[in-house]
């Protein structure tokens, strides 16, 4: 429920407060540590359920599946850390997430690859701050180093689409140049500045980086991230 980095933040947080108040002569209720509430959260009450139906009946999902041989788990892509940004315990919990699905699905050296945040904002710590370093954090720990990779997906974003979009914001709307700047956007990019402008040509590419690392560890071969 809480790391311990998590639970330095608290008390680091709650013993400033406490001074202040005791300078402005008023009392601070410290923040407690968080209680277990016994109920999945949104994202595993989406994740989990879905997992299990697909492994109850994996012939509904793989026609080609064959239950007299079974299944393995080949391994798990993980993409996502926007909402985390600012969590110092982000490669912690990585850590603890990997543990608990390797466990919950008997694959103990299930391999994992995780994509790191690629917005251009993010390019000049690429491989830092508190999502992608702590990606790097949890490929580097004891128990899950040589089975877990991490892709830099920031050389895949679309830059020319940023170009177009701030052309349709500063550029006379009258001009050639915003004319073409909306053509381009109305042609390769969805969901306005966010996720990656919704490029399908970013995201395939992102992808199939993170699937070919995927199967190089499948294969016995050693995380590509520290190359």
């Amino acid at each position: 429920v809480e790391t311990p980095k998590e639970t330095a933040k608290r008390e680091e947080w709650n013993t400033k407060m406490t001074e202040q108040a005791k300078e402005e002569g008023k009392l601070y209720t410290p923040r407690t540590a968080p209680e277990k509430s016994g109920k999945l959260s949104y994202c595993w009450g989406m994740t989990l359920p879905q997992i299990e139906r697909v492994l109850a009946d994996p012939g509904k999902y793989h026609p080609d599946y064959d239950p007299e041989k079974g299944y393995d788990i080949a391994g798990m892509v993980w993409f996502q850390g926007y909402s985390d940004q600012g969590n110092p315990a982000y490669g912690e919990l990585l850590v603890e997430l990997i543990k608990f699905m390797r466990e919950k699905y008997d694959a103990p050296d299930m391999p994992f690859v995780a994509g790191t945040l690629g917005m251009p904002s993010y390019k000049h710590m690429a491989l830092e701050g508190d999502v992608n370093g702590g990606m790097i954090q949890a490929a580097q720990h004891i128990q899950m180093r040589g089975t877990v990779d991490v892709v830099n997906t920031a050389p895949y974003f679309p830059l020319e689409l940023d170009m177009a979009d701030n052309i349709r914001r500063t550029a006379d709307k009258e001009s050639k140049a915003y004319a073409d700047a909306m053509k381009v956007l109305r042609t390769a990019a969805s969901n306005k500045g966010f996720h990656y402008h919704g490029s399908a040509k970013c995201f395939l590419l992102m992808g199939d980086a993170m699937g070919r690392r995927l199967a190089n560890l499948m294969a016995g071969g050693k995380p590509k991230i520290f190359d």
